[in-house]
């Protein structure tokens, strides 16, 4: 399992009054770095696209890229689906460029850099740099930077990518072929261990997902100690077990600050601290009927419909129309009552009981109110509850490692280059 802890080379910060040297480097490399243009550090292949009214075109083996092939966290990952023949390649602008080569998506989704030591065909989208003269994975890293930086220089205007002669006339500077290759070494395992992390969230999701539903389709159940399976589960309906409100059908006046006023969106982010605020005096007149408390349950009733968030913090806040609030009770654990109701067997009740012809779709408080609910005893609820949050818990950890990783990445970026 990997840690929040990445290893680093130690590193220094330059002193100010020198030229031409990154803010990071590793500490045995000093000196200035070679002023260059990109046109001098290899050749430049465009790539083509072959007809796609040939369908057998696309039934050979030399692999083919397009943009949507190239993972936006690694610049090694491309993910090849389609493969072409010779003969596409010789009856089409296409070119096979021999490996290893950097791709630049200089058209459509212009600003996707990435590295291949594979021979491949690339789309019209791209521009290719083969036979280097330089680090061709440090080069992919420095270019990363470069035109992500120029892709969103040209956002909100109307042209539509940056053509092959403004690349090959991009200037930077260079280190030597062992400090690029030493930067280049260094960001491929970062790159490795976001890849890894990565996978773990998903084999995560994959497994809360599957303890989640068969929980629930009761293939795992608990037991009581010497005594075996806790007691036979109840169907109910949710009014049957809770109360169950709708937020305020008045939008508010807002104010700068003020008590938190909480809507869809919230729930859809998860995060609960950056809202739009209203004045106490209308607060607490919306909570005279109803207050939402810690314990209690908000869902979603507009739009996206059944996303339920357990309210697990000490919460002082009112709540528009698009939300339902299911009050706690002594009735059901609504921890528990929570990870049910975003299980799939709440959901499809909801999705029945939604009117899928409104615009946007929605669904009524009663019918919330009908949808059944399997209620195992207390004690048994409380060992769900306790499991899932577990799950939940550890893919919230692995989430945040992850972020830490790109953070580290993306200041490594900005700091190792010129």
């Amino acid at each position: 399992m990997l840690t929040a802890k990445i290893e680093f080379y130690e590193m220094k910060k330059e002193r100010k009054n020198e030229a031409n040297v990154p803010n990071l480097r590793f500490k045995e490399f000093d000196g200035e770095w070679k002023y260059t243009f990109l046109s001098d550090l290899g050749d430049f292949i465009g790539g083509g696209t072959p007809s796609s009214s040939n369908s057998n075109f696309w039934k050979g083996s030399i692999p083919w890229v397009s943009s949507s092939d190239l993972e936006e966290n690694n610049i090694q990952s491309i993910k090849i689906s389609r493969f072409i023949t010779e003969e596409a390649i010789n009856k089409s602008s296409t070119k096979f460029c021999e490996g290893p080569l950097v791709l630049i998506v200089s058209r459509v989704g212009v600003g996707k850099v990435a590295y291949s030591n594979e021979s491949i065909c690339t789309s019209q989208d791209f521009t290719n740099i083969v036979n280097f003269k330089c680090n061709g994975l440090f080069l992919s890293y420095f270019l990363s930077v470069e035109m992500k930086n120029s892709a969103s220089s040209i956002q909100g205007t109307s042209i539509k990518g940056i053509s092959s002669s403004e690349i090959k006339s991009k200037k930077l500077f260079i280190p030597n072929d062992e400090e690029q290759q030493k930067i280049a070494f260094f960001l491929s395992l970062i790159d490795k261990r976001i890849t890894t992390q990565s996978k773990i969230i998903e084999e995560l999701k994959s497994l809360k997902m599957a303890v989640n539903e068969n929980i629930f389709k009761q293939n795992l159940s608990f037991k009581v100690e010497d005594e075996g399976h806790y007691k036979e589960w109840k169907v109910l309906k949710l009014r049957e077990i809770s109360k169950i409100y709708d937020g305020t059908h008045q939008t508010p006046n807002y104010v700068n600050n003020g008590i938190p006023f909480y809507s869809v969106e919230h729930l859809t982010a998860d995060k609960f601290t950056n809202t739009k605020y209203i004045s106490n005096q209308v607060f607490e007149k919306e909570n005279i009927r109803v207050k939402l408390e810690r314990g209690d349950i908000l869902m979603t009733k507009i739009g996206n419909i059944g996303l339920a968030k357990y309210i697990d913090w000490n919460v002082k806040a009112s709540f528009y129309v698009s939300l339902a609030l299911i009050k706690k009770s002594d009735n059901i654990n609504n921890e528990y009552l929570c990870y049910f109701m975003n299980s799939s067997f709440f959901q499809s009740e909801l999705w029945k009981r939604t009117i899928h012809v409104a615009f946007p779709q929605k669904i009524n408080l009663g019918e919330i109110g009908e949808c059944n609910v399997m209620v195992p005893s207390q004690p048994e609820q409380l060992k769900i509850a306790t499991l899932l949050k577990s799950l939940n818990d550890k893919l919230k950890l692995e989430i945040i490692l992850l972020k830490r990783f790109k953070n580290q990445k993306q200041y490594l970026l900005s700091n190792l280059f010129i």
